[in-house]
């Protein structure tokens, strides 16, 4: 008779029919939707009571980790995408998220290892590639910059951004291969075919020398020129390594860790004390000075070179500069105007004085202007020159002519920081705000992080109240 009794029971248990606990029940209907949610539950709430009672749901755990990401609850989304992964239960999409989450927890390192790994592992998606291969290049991590270089161009074989990634950290190994790499990608893209061009030019240059330290500096200083420094950086530190005693690389090496936002100090007194009398060794170790905000002590060093070689006109147009940035405005306008009259045929005096009134918005209508004119007449096609009739135009409150020239730069330069910049300051005066911020985001697009334009668009960006 009892087992009469307990038969429908038994036989409910078995298909699965026994009523659901309601407060189950609401959890799955908040996870699928969040309007169904009580007042004050969340998503990662109702993902966590299910968990507790059905905790064989282990597919949930990477539900619980994006619902706390998606919430802005990094930490939490790290600790339950770490369970996820240890149970193997993450998706593709779910190991990718989790390295973000990562990064937004401020673990920089973690998430940069995580990536890696999902990178040789052939899991990192396609658009991360870029990222990852940068930020390894960065913190100098040749060997597993490398190792990502090639599950990049193993998991896209047909993407000449790959194969140029490849290529020039291949360069550190063997210029040739490096530079078939290279080659390889400028064949898929016609871009890159002047940068290939330039690179295999100074890779035979190299191949004349028959110093391996002068090699690597040869090499580096162009890569540098191509606009990729940190590849530049290694090549030098490689030619130190070759020749502790050679001079113009440790300068070359302070100068580029300096781009890159590596100090620099360091290589430079070491280049100084090698070779105090070294014209390239005192000029670079001045731009540092520059740089850091002494431009007293640049000017000092610029002036003494000017004083030894009269006969170049970088010198003295760079003690004008700094003289300027030190202070003494009106005596950096007279050594700019001497340099002009010393040098009336070079573009590049015309140019710093121009964009020197324009700066300090000093003599625009004389000086300024006169420079700013006699630049293009000189060269009426050539950037520089109506940059810095832009910038005087600007100065004077002339802002559609400025825009034109500017324009200009840009059609000629379109990766021009300096148009782009201005441009965003003539159209956020015009209240063309949209124009605006595209201007200055682009701008933290191509300049690097810590240099003074990108801090620069950054400020006015937040200004008009972000992109």
């Amino acid at each position: 008779m009892k087992l009469k009794l307990l038969l429908p029971f038994v036989i409910v248990l078995l298909l699965g029919l026994m009523p659901v606990d309601r407060g189950l029940l609401q959890a799955q209907r908040c996870m699928q939707d969040q309007r169904a949610c009580i007042p004050g539950q969340t998503r990662a709430d109702a993902c966590r009571t299910i968990l507790t009672m059905e905790p064989w749901r282990t597919d949930l755990w990477e539900a619980l980790a994006e619902a706390h990401y998606d919430a802005g609850e990094y930490n939490a989304a790290v600790d339950a995408f770490a369970q996820g992964q240890a149970l193997n239960v993450l998706t593709i999409r779910g190991k990718a998220l989790y390295g973000s989450a990562l990064e937004e927890a401020g673990q920089a390192d973690a998430a940069l290892a995580w990536h890696l790994a999902l990178a040789q592992a052939g899991e990192l998606p396609l658009d991360q590639y870029p990222l990852l291969a940068q930020q390894l290049l960065a913190a100098l991590r040749v060997i597993d910059a490398e190792s990502a270089a090639q599950a990049w161009l193993a998991a896209d074989p047909a993407n000449p951004h790959a194969l140029l990634n490849a290529g020039l950290l291949a360069l550190l190994r063997s210029h040739e291969a490096g530079l078939v790499l290279v080659e390889q990608a400028a064949a898929l893209d016609a871009g890159l075919v002047p940068l290939a061009r330039s690179l295999s030019a100074a890779v035979a240059r190299a191949q004349l020398e028959s110093d391996p330290a002068y090699q690597q500096l040869l090499l580096g200083r162009e890569a540098a020129n191509l606009g990729y420094p940190l590849i530049g950086e290694l090549l030098c530190a490689q030619a130190v390594q070759i020749n502790p005693a050679y001079a113009e690389a440790w300068a070359l090496l302070g100068e580029l860790q300096q781009r890159n936002g590596r100090g620099g100090l360091d290589a430079l007194e070491q280049a100084l004390a090698l070779d105090p009398e070294s014209t390239l060794v005192r000029s670079l170790l001045a731009l540092y000075w520059q740089r850091r905000d002494d431009p007293a002590q640049a000017a000092a060093v610029f002036a003494q070179l000017a004083q030894e070689q009269p006969e170049t006109a970088l010198w003295q147009i760079e003690a004008g500069r700094a003289t300027g940035q030190a202070g003494d405005i009106p005596a950096g306008l007279a050594q700019l105007v001497e340099a002009s009259l010393a040098f009336p045929a070079d573009l590049s005096v015309w140019t710093a004085l121009a964009e020197y009134c324009a700066l300090y918005q000093i003599e625009l209508n004389t000086y300024g202007l006169t420079a700013a004119r006699e630049a293009l007449r000189q060269a009426p096609q050539d950037p520089a020159a109506r940059s810095a009739m832009g910038a005087v135009l600007f100065s004077l409150g002339d802002l559609e002519s400025a825009a034109r020239y500017f324009q200009q730069v840009l059609d000629a330069q379109p990766k021009d920081t300096g148009a782009l910049y201005r441009l965003g300051l003539i159209a956020a005066q015009q209240d063309r705000l949209d124009d605006a911020r595209w201007y200055f985001s682009r701008v933290l697009e191509l300049a690097p992080a810590y240099a003074e334009l990108h801090i620069l668009a950054a400020r006015s960006l937040e200004a008009l109240g972000g992109s």
